[in-house]
């Protein structure tokens, strides 16, 4: 009988064990099927946003393709037909292009461009002295300090912008400055690099700062420059800049669109160069009393970028700005300081751009050579101004 009863309490034991197996194996299978579940319905919210990106990328391609239909109607309304007299001529030689291009041109070209060239000038040498007495404004407002950078996270990404945008020379200098003048140079190289963006760009987008908005769209127009008419070319050029941006922004304000990324940038370099100031009312002064400031900028460089993209036909103007750390060139850049005119000239190292000050103007046009050759000619009608990295150095041994 006691065999008996402890056989039963050993088979007891036993399933017991068993059903606490079982009930561990299905907890673990309950687990596993709960995470795939979370990770099906993770799947599903991916697809949804996929489908969501593709069909406003495909709406997007559909705007864009029925602009540039558009833009090409809009050129060959003004084409004029060709008579029969030269459907005829098409199977001369290709000598006889040059006088064809001339009479398509002769269409477009009859009325003069609106804005002379004394007056582009004038546009970008403005816009140069808004960003020096916006900078100049600025950097006066702060005090700043030696020091090291503050290891935040807001620091630590204030320096890495600092460095990948003004160049580690300029971020080393800011930190161990306290010369508002150096603070300030900083500002005209970050707001003219953000004007020149904004002159270059076919429209606006500020999350691609790095970039050239429509880079694609200079690919298209250079090539169209070499095989169409150049009057065409152009026509093309300053329809589609005047669309596109109709149709990216409708009526929207861009210049109030693109002012808090860069308030946000001047702020980096305010942290950077030891503002004795606390970040909260860093951040305050700038929106209360320098966004406008820096609205004004921008507004000058959409001016720029309308000019010389849509209003002018007659030819092609490009605003110019010097690469942080890019070797100097006199030829199409002037250096600030005329002090070293004899150190710059005597010195063995290759001399570097610290940071551009103010942007340059130059303008391309077809030309053609004493042997008859077609060519492109640049002319600088305004040149960069740059500090140099050795204007730094010889300051300091003074």
């Amino acid at each position: 009988m006691r065999r008996s009863s402890e056989a039963l309490r050993a088979e007891l034991d036993a399933v017991r064990a068993a059903k606490a197996s079982a009930e561990k194996r299905l907890e673990e299978e309950d687990k596993a099927k709960k995470a795939l579940q979370q990770d099906l319905e993770q799947k599903k919210l991916e697809s949804i946003r996929l489908a969501d990106r593709v069909r406003i990328l495909e709406e997007q391609v559909k705007r864009r393709d029925a602009e540039l239909k558009k833009t090409k109607t809009e050129v060959d309304k003004h084409v004029p037909a060709p008579s029969a007299q030269q459907k005829a001529g098409k199977v001369q030689a290709s000598s006889g292009s040059s006088s064809d291009e001339a009479k398509v041109a002769d269409h477009f070209l009859a009325t003069p461009d609106c804005v002379p060239e004394k007056d582009v000038i004038q546009l970008v040498q403005d816009l140069n002295a808004e960003i020096h007495q916006v900078s100049q404004l600025i950097a006066d407002s702060y005090k700043y300090a030696e020091h090291t950078i503050d290891p935040s996270q807001h620091g630590a990404a204030a320096r890495e912008w600092a460095e990948h945008a003004l160049g580690r020379p300029m971020t080393q200098l800011l930190q161990d400055t306290d010369d508002a003048t150096i603070v300030q140079v900083a500002f005209q190289g970050t707001m003219s690099m953000y004007a020149h963006w904004t002159v270059r760009c076919w429209y606006f987008d500020l999350s691609k700062e790095a970039e050239i908005i429509g880079d694609i769209y200079d690919d298209v127009y250079y090539h169209m420059r070499e095989t169409e008419a150049l009057a065409v070319a152009r026509r093309w050029r300053s329809l589609t800049r005047k669309h596109i941006q109709s149709v990216v922004h409708g009526d929207g304000d861009i210049a109030t669109s693109l002012v808090p990324r860069i308030a946000e940038r001047l702020t980096d370099i305010l942290l950077v160069a030891g503002c004795k100031a606390p970040l909260k009312q860093i951040t305050e002064t700038m929106k209360n009393k320098f966004m406008d400031k820096i609205k004004g900028v921008i507004t000058l460089a959409l001016k720029v970028n309308k000019t010389i993209g849509q209003e002018i036909l007659s030819g092609d103007y490009e605003v110019t700005w010097v690469s942080p750390e890019e070797a100097y060139d006199p030829t199409w850049m002037d250096d600030i300081d005329t002090e070293h005119e004899a150190d710059k000239a005597e010195s063995e190292d290759l001399i570097r751009v610290l940071s551009t000050t103010e942007l340059g103007l130059g303008r391309m046009e077809r030309v053609t050579s004493a042997d008859g050759v077609e060519e492109w000619k640049d002319t600088c009608l305004v040149k960069p101004k740059v500090v140099l990295e050795s204007m730094v150095e010889w300051d300091g041994e003074k």
